[in-house]
């Protein structure tokens, strides 16, 4: 049985890069890197599936699937030295890496560099160079020009004779010899292990993404206390300004906290979870009884939030555990209808439009008909589901209908807010 690839370190890679791109989204060299690391996750995912199938199906008289894993490796080994290069991990490159050549050790597979230049040369051999492997760091395995491979079988498969040598698989490869009888020169069988000679080189390589984990992180620090020591103007007043100034650092210093969807109209949208706080923390909407103070006790605790958020924007602090800066965030909804708060969440929340009540009015008593396809909008849908609720939020926080589509949904946390503070 052989073991599956670790994706440990290149998860953390993964992770490691794509805050690499937010912080140097102007790197000329961004969609290479991107492109290398989308290799080295097929590749590791490519060969894990043939390391299972390896290991569920047993040996194979059929030899294909080892050219796959030939080039699957060989895939990841081209992907790591892309990604070493262009980050200027080391600065002696391969040598550094897998350890300085020894020619005369090359008999000896427990060295990186040896396990390394053996697989590099397994690989010219059998897929790139069958005919003519010339590579002058290969001599040292007995690979040189002259040496031609003819075929790639299972060593089950040979039923009669079998040859001489150890391995899962067996090479044959004829050496050219003017001066043998027929002038076709020798034939000559190598063995070789699927985890020592191709699997283990791979989990070299990919150990070696520590190192550039290392200088990725190093990098990401070297700009974040660059923009750690670059004032945000304007973040102690809750107006226009503090929102443009805010916003204006967050896209450059957490771009993916702002998402922008592009429609096939040319159409963009922005959506901005730290805008909707904003919108709400400034709404003046006067109900004239004591809702207003439970609104104000919403918004109030909203501002707190959102100073709280810029003040981590400016210490380079938020990280993914602090991504809960929501609108609905600390607002507890346990024994509230699950598919109720999720459509007036999804369709009510970024909506600035106002409600036709009397086509809310005209479904509230026929919500069976409304559901079926096309019958209703998706905000009428979602205003059906808040007056299906309604009862039972009044007791808390009364609706007042006169408003927008986000705004219906700006009275209905509040409703969960005040039901949350009374413990229900």
């Amino acid at each position: 049985m052989f073991k599956k690839i670790d994706l440990n370190l290149y998860n953390k890679f993964n992770d490691l890069s794509l805050r690499y791109f937010e912080l140097y989204p102007k790197d000329e060299n961004k969609s290479l890197i991107f492109s290398a690391k989308v290799n080295l996750s097929f590749g590791i995912q490519d060969i894990n599936r043939l390391i299972g199938k390896i290991n569920y199906e047993g040996e194979s008289k059929d030899s294909s699937w080892f050219y796959e894993l030939i080039i699957k490796a060989y895939q990841i080994l081209s992907a790591f030295d892309v990604i070493v290069k262009t980050f200027s991990v080391v600065k002696s490159g391969y040598d550094q890496l897998y350890g300085s050549s020894n020619e005369k050790d090359g008999v000896n597979k427990d060295e990186e560099r040896q396990k390394i230049d053996y697989f590099r040369a397994l690989r010219s051999l059998t897929t790139a160079h069958t005919l003519k492997t010339t590579d002058k760091s290969f001599e040292k395995f007995s690979i040189t020009e002259g040496i031609y491979l003819e075929d790639i079988r299972m060593k089950s498969s040979y039923r009669f004779s079998q040859p001489d040598v150890d391995g899962d698989i067996i090479l044959e490869i004829r050496k050219k010899d003017e001066s043998s009888d027929n002038g076709l020169g020798s034939m000559e069988y190598r063995g070789i292990w699927i985890d020592k000679d191709i699997i283990d080189p791979v989990r070299i390589i990919l150990d070696k993404l520590n190192i550039v984990n290392n200088k990725v992180e190093e990098l990401i620090k070297i700009q974040e206390n660059k923009l750690k020591n670059k004032k945000i103007e304007n973040l102690k007043c809750m107006n226009n300004k503090f929102l443009i100034d805010l916003k204006r650092a967050v896209m450059e210093r957490y771009p993916n906290e702002i998402e922008v969807r592009k429609y096939d109209n040319g159409k963009e949208e922005e959506f901005w979870e730290i805008q909707e706080i904003f919108n709400f923390v400034n709404w003046q909407y006067t109900f004239g009884d004591d809702r207003d103070l439970k609104l104000k006790a919403l918004q109030d605790m909203k501002r707190n939030e959102l100073l709280q958020y810029a003040e981590k924007v400016q210490g380079m602090e938020l990280n993914k555990k602090d991504y809960y800066y929501t609108l609905s965030s600390g607002i507890n909804r346990e024994g509230i209808d699950y598919y109720c708060d999720a459509k007036i969440s999804e369709y009510l929340k970024w909506n600035r439009n106002y409600p036709e009540t009397k086509e809310i009015e005209l479904w509230v008593d026929a919500i069976s008909d409304a559901s079926q396809i096309n019958q209703v909008s998706n905000e009428v849908w979602a205003c059906l589901m808040l007056k299906k609720m309604q009862p039972d939020l009044d007791k808390f926080f009364k609706i007042e209908w006169n408003t927008s589509f986000r705004e219906l949904y700006w009275q209905y946390l509040v409703a969960l807010f005040v039901r949350h503070q009374i413990g229900l």
